[in-house]
């Protein structure tokens, strides 16, 4: 890695950590969670997904609503969610190791913005590298997410791509996205006689 790449990730960390300094008690959790450590974890993820867009669902609200009701939801928690943590847990009981593993976590969401900068780079360099491609890629695209949002309820996409986004950390986490990239490699075209 360059020397200004590790300055850059050392100081997205320590803005993760200030960031999330209110978060910590309950990040380590969510963590662990998210990762799939225990079996039950991946149900309960998908049942928190499913019992947010029941909710929505039985409420009835349109796009717009449902949008600010989501955003509601999130700042009550952001609220919420220190306050409770910080009285369940004592916060002077936090360790070196809990210290330890924090920053891990926040190395992890560098990375991973880090990629998805360097992916959005890469895509707006095509622009200019090979524009052909680049309107290929980006109007193909456009056209298929247009074509699924006619044949799929908006709402029941946006449940998919949730429940896609919050259990693919722990698919990758245990291997399973490699391995089912290796059994797509593994297969041979069948020729035709």
């Amino acid at each position: 890695m360059p020397e200004q790449n590790i300055s850059e990730m050392e100081h997205d960390i320590k803005k993760l950590k200030r960031f999330f300094e209110s978060w910590r008690m309950a990040i380590l959790p969510m963590k662990s969670v998210i990762l799939w450590e225990q079996p039950w974890h991946p149900a309960a993820l998908l049942a928190g997904v499913s019992f947010y867009h029941l909710l929505l669902w039985l409420m009835d609200l349109d796009f717009l609503a449902a949008l600010a009701f989501t955003g509601m939801t999130l700042n009550l928690i952001d609220f919420l969610l220190p306050v409770v943590c910080n009285s369940i847990y004592n916060p002077k009981s936090w360790t070196n190791e809990q210290d330890k593993e924090f920053e891990k976590t926040c190395e992890s969401i560098a990375v991973l913005k880090q990629k998805i900068v360097k992916f959005g780079k890469r895509y707006m360099a095509l622009r200019t590298n090979s524009p052909v491609m680049y309107y290929v890629v980006t109007i193909g695209t456009l056209t298929i997410f247009t074509w699924i949002s006619i044949w799929i309820n908006n709402m029941m996409l946006v449940f998919l791509v949730e429940v896609v986004l919050v259990l693919l950390p722990g698919i990758q986490h245990r291997g399973l996205l490699n391995m089912g990239l290796s059994l797509i490699n593994k297969c041979k075209p069948i020729k035709a006689d």
